[in-house]
C-alpha cells in the first residue's frame, strides 16, 4: 500500500511539475523561481514549468510554450506563469500568466485560438481578454498598466490585428486596431478610452515606464480636467 501511495505522488508531482515550454532567447540576466522552491539562472532550452516566476534584470528572455504561445519578457521586468495546461490532440487547453512588472509582450498560440476563454492574463489592474493576436503590457511602479495592440505577422510575413478586450473593476474597453492603446491606472478605475498611438513597435519596452506617449498623457489630462469639472458642479448644487 505504502509503495502505491509513493508511486501516485511520484506521479502527480511529476505531472504538476512537467515542462511546457522553454526558453528560446535570452540575454543579460534572469532568474526563474520555482515553486517547488529555489532559483535557477535562465539560459536558452531552460526548461519552463507551471507556476515559475520569471525575473528579469539587465536584460530580457523570451518563453515559447508547448501550444506555440510566445512571452517575451523584457528587462526588469517580473512575469508568473499561473497555469499552464494543453492537449496537443484537439489543440485545446488553459492558460494564466500575471505581469506584476515592467514589460511583457504576449503572442497568441493554439490555445487563444481554439479555447479563447480558458486565457486569462492579469495585471495588478486589469484582466485582459484574448482573441488571438499580440499585444504588450507595461506596469509602473504602483500597478497601473498600459496595454498596446499590435499587429501578428506569421512566418511569411502576412500580418494581422486581432482583437483583446481589458477589464478593470468597473469597466471593459476593447482594442481592435495596430498600435491602439489603454491604460488602467487602479483595479477600481475604468480603462481608458483606446486611443492609437504614433509609435513605433521597436519602441515599445520599458522606456513606457519612464515617459508616456503623449496621446496617452493628453487624453489623461483631459479625464482629470473633465472629472473635476464634474465635482465643481456637483460642490456647486449642494450649495
Amino acid at each position: 500500500m505504502k509503495i502505491i501511495l509513493c508511486l501516485i505522488m511520484f506521479l502527480f508531482s511529476k505531472s504538476v511539475y512537467a515542462g511546457i515550454g522553454e526558453v528560446i532567447l535570452q540575454e543579460g540576466n534572469t532568474k526563474v523561481q520555482r515553486k517547488a522552491g529555489g532559483e535557477v539562472d535562465s539560459k536558452k532550452q531552460l526548461e519552463i514549468l507551471s507556476y515559475d516566476t520569471v525575473k528579469t534584470g539587465q536584460g530580457k528572455t523570451a518563453i515559447q510554450f508547448a501550444d506555440d504561445t510566445r512571452v517575451d519578457v523584457t528587462a526588469h521586468s517580473k512575469l508568473l506563469i499561473d497555469e499552464f495546461v494543453y492537449d496537443p490532440n484537439n489543440k485545446t487547453g488553459k492558460l494564466s500568466i500575471k505581469a506584476s512588472a515592467g514589460t511583457i509582450r504576449y503572442a497568441s498560440g493554439q490555445i487563444a485560438k481554439n479555447s479563447q476563454q480558458n486565457v486569462k492574463i492579469e495585471t495588478p489592474t486589469a484582466t485582459i481578454g484574448v482573441r488571438g493576436t499580440d499585444f504588450t503590457m507595461t506596469i509602473d511602479e504602483i500597478g497601473g498598466s498600459t496595454i498596446i495592440l499590435l499587429p501578428s505577422c506569421d512566418k511569411n510575413g502576412y500580418c494581422f490585428v486581432g482583437e483583446i478586450s481589458v477589464e478593470s473593476d468597473v469597466g471593459q474597453v476593447i482594442l481592435n486596431q495596430a498600435f491602439q492603446a489603454t491604460v488602467v491606472t487602479t483595479s477600481q478605475s475604468k480603462p481608458l478610452n483606446p486611443l492609437i498611438l504614433k509609435i513605433d513597435e521597436t519602441l515599445i519596452n520599458n522606456m513606457l515606464l519612464i515617459s508616456k506617449p503623449q496621446e496617452i498623457a493628453k487624453e489623461q489630462s483631459k479625464n482629470q480636467l473633465e472629472g473635476v469639472a464634474t465635482a465643481l458642479d456637483l460642490s456647486l448644487i449642494h450649495i
